[in-house]
């Protein structure tokens, strides 16, 4: 996978011969997955646009990214679900100034639903209140009827540090 990367500095690109100014979204790393799936990478896309999105306050794309269901849901308060709106609302005063997603794993669950894992570090405070740092994230994404990929729940935690416990759960796997 690619860790996907998105901070509030901007370059100068050409397309079509034609130059653009653009947020850049910086490959870290982890490079793609020779084995990535269309989906995988289309939801890693959107996941980057999305972030990016919240990054630049751009209204149309952080609406266009959700889906009419969406919700958050934090470690903090398992149970309070933030809705849709109020999520969007609260970009107004959650302010990012940069956003970068590793260790991304996509798994396509059924046809249209997909779930993506990941840790993401951010800059960022809420009403003057600093929320930088990494957080675990589980997003589930839904094929819309537009035919567009939109993410329909988001899972936010703080990812276990490294230790006696994940050292365990990392032996399953050998």
């Amino acid at each position: 996978m690619r860790a996907l990367v998105v901070a509030a500095n901007f370059a100068n690109f050409r397309r079509n011969g034609r130059a653009e100014r653009r947020a850049l979204a910086v490959p870290r790393s982890i490079p793609f997955s020779p084995r990535m799936t269309d989906i995988a990478a289309i939801i890693a896309d959107r996941s980057n646009r999305w972030m990016q999105a919240w990054v630049e306050q751009d209204r149309a794309t952080l609406e266009d990214s959700l889906a009419s269901d969406f919700a958050l849901i934090v470690s903090a308060n398992p149970t309070q679900l933030f809705p849709r709106d109020r999520w969007l609302a609260t970009c107004d005063v959650y302010l990012c100034s940069s956003f970068a997603y590793r260790d991304v794993a996509v798994r396509e669950l059924a046809g249209g639903l997909a779930v993506m894992s990941s840790i993401a570090d951010q800059q960022a405070s809420l009403n003057g209140v600093d929320r930088s740092g990494a957080f675990f994230l589980t997003d589930v994404w839904r094929l819309e009827g537009d035919g567009q990929w939109r993410v329909c729940a988001r899972y936010s935690s703080h990812p276990e540090p490294y230790g006696a416990s994940a050292k365990a759960i990392g032996e399953l796997g050998s």
